[in-house]
Order: C-alpha cells, then structure tokens, then sequence
C-alpha cells in the first residue's frame, strides 16, 4: 500500500507530467507563433516594400493624370475655339449665299428691265418711224396740194388777167 505521501508525489508527478506536456505544447505554440509572427513580418515587409512601389507608381499617374488633364482642357479650349471659328464662317457663309442671291436676283432684275426697255424703245422706234412715214406721205401730199393750189391760183390769175382785158376792151369799145 501506498502512503499518503507517496500519493501526493505521484499526483505532483502526473501533473508535473502533464503540466511537462502543457509547457512542450505550448513552447511548440509558442515556436509555431514565432514562426509565423516572422512569417508575417516578411508578408509585411514585402507588403510595405508593395506600398512604396505602389504609391510612387500611383504618384507617377498622379502627375500623367494632370497632364493628361491640362491636355485636355487645352485641347477642349482648342475644339471650342475651332467650333466658335466655324460658326463665325458659317455665318459669314451664309450673309455670302444671301449676297450671292441677291446679286442674281438684282442681275435677273436688271436683265429683265433691260430687256423691256429694249422691247420699248424697239416699239417705239417702230412706231415713230411708222409715224414718220405717214408724215413724209402728208408732206408729199401737202406739197402735191400746194402745187395744185399753186397751179389754180396761177389759172385764175390768167383768167381774171383776161377777164380784166375783156372788160377794158370792152369799155373802149363802148366809148
């Protein structure tokens, strides 16, 4: 049999054993902890080293972003200048079209008015010179009139002459 304090021993020694096994465990926790904290040190090292290639790459975009950004900008200042031109040319385009149609319009008008005037004054050409013919026609009857009264007047001069000679012959006869 056993006493009580061979008991005590062998209860100390089970849980010296025991807390042996506990310590082992937890030493080999402790190891597989420090494993990994290491392990994640590297991750975090490398993960940093990540970061800082990252930022000066972000960086580097960063600054071709504003670049980027202010081309833009220019290149929309230029567009809206250019659209601006164009505007301005296509009103200038069309005050010309306007011009150009009514240069065509006063042309034809011109051209028309011309043409009247011509059929005008050809009407009235033609009627002068058919107003001129019947005058020259008058004239040649006027004088053909003039010559025949010409002639009478001559005829009865001649016979008043004669009668003027009947008469005074016959007064010398009387007397």
């Amino acid at each position: 049999a056993m006493g009580p304090l061979e008991a005590t021993i062998r209860e100390l020694q089970a849980e010296l054993r025991t807390k042996g096994d506990e310590s082992d465990e937890m030493q080999r926790r402790w190891i597989q902890g420090q494993t990994e904290l290491v392990g994640l040190e590297n991750d975090n090292a490398t993960k940093s080293e990540s970061i800082l290639e990252l930022r000066s790459r972000l960086t580097i975009l960063n600054q071709k972003r504003i670049r980027i950004d202010q081309q833009c900008e220019t290149q929309t200042r230029e567009a809206q200048d250019l659209i601006r031109g164009m505007d301005a040319m296509h009103l200038d385009m069309g005050k010309i079209n306007t011009l150009i149609s009514k240069h065509r319009q006063l042309r034809s008008t011109l051209a028309n008015d011309n043409h009247q005037l011509e059929q005008e004054f050809v009407h009235r050409l033609a009627d002068m010179e058919q107003e001129a013919l019947k005058v020259e026609a008058q004239v040649v009857e006027l004088k053909a009139e003039k010559e025949r009264l010409l002639n009478e007047v001559a005829e009865s001069e001649r016979e008043m002459m004669l009668w003027e000679k009947k008469i005074a012959l016959e007064r010398e006869t009387q007397q």
